[in-house]
């Protein structure tokens, strides 16, 4: 199992040291929650400070950003990282959307499969090289002129509810997970489910149009826990505690509802 890191809140400072030392004890990621502060500007941070983890926003919002801003933000930050970006992408929530930011929080499914689509064809697309996708949603006539690089950044896509996972497990690199989601859901349900969406997807058109590599039988999967760090133990477990009651309790929680169009 590789061990990553999610880090919240705190002093820029503090947090970068953290992501320092989390690499000396050998941590294979350290992924930034983009809700208390800008996901790039701390990764950059942190991507100066250290040379071998993976890195990566947990996740940023697609509807907060375009995807051409989405795409070129992460082939500028995956150039600087030496090709360490791993792209954590998720539609928010209601909460998010339109009480924090006055946007619509509409067609999610439709939008977010393809936001990852343009994202994985930005990751590949060579400079000077035309890219064009005219979707549902979204439409892009683009020609790059920064070079990405050889090895491109992943795309993981937030699924928790049946449908979006269906969308991960479709087109997505990979699928992150909440950190409301136990070992045995994420084992005996999330896993299988997604296996079985990829396979099919395979059988239909093949991986290969998606962006995803055709040999890929599953994406791989990133999940979240809550933890907390400080002493007395019983004060940073109730700290733990805190953080996952406050996932599971927020009214954006709720799943969109099913006659809301895709």
């Amino acid at each position: 199992m590789n061990l990553g890191l999610l880090l919240l809140n705190g002093e820029m400072k503090d947090l970068v040291a953290t992501a320092r030392r989390a690499e000396a004890a050998g941590f294979s990621g350290v992924y930034v929650a983009e809700v208390y502060r800008s996901a790039w500007a701390l990764l950059t941070a942190i991507a100066a400070a250290t040379e071998r983890i993976s890195l990566g926003p947990y996740v940023i919002n697609a509807y907060a950003r375009s995807p051409l801003l989405a795409g070129i933000s992460a082939i500028d930050f995956n150039e600087f990282a030496n090709g360490r970006l791993v792209l954590g992408v998720g539609g928010g929530n209601r909460e998010v959307n339109e009480v924090w930011q006055g946007i619509p929080h509409a067609r999610v499914l439709t939008k977010l499969r393809e936001y990852v689509q343009i994202l994985q064809r930005m990751a590949r697309c060579p400079a000077g090289e035309a890219l064009h996708f005219e979707g549902k949603i979204h439409r892009m006539q683009w020609t790059p002129v920064v070079q990405p690089l050889a090895t491109p950044f992943t795309v993981f896509l937030a699924a928790v509810f049946p449908d979006m996972l269906r969308v991960a497990a479709t087109v997505a690199d990979g699928i992150a997970g909440g950190a409301t989601l136990s070992p045995d859901y994420l084992k005996n349900v999330m896993q299988p489910r997604a296996a079985a969406h990829a396979a099919a997807a395979r059988a239909n058109s093949g991986s290969a149009s998606s962006g995803r590599p055709a040999s890929r039988s599953a994406a791989p999967r990133l999940c979240a826990a809550a933890a907390a760090c400080g002493w007395p133990r019983p004060t940073a477990a109730s700290q733990a505690r805190t953080h996952a009651a406050s996932s599971v309790a927020a009214p954006s929680a709720s799943p969109p509802a099913r006659s809301s169009p895709a």
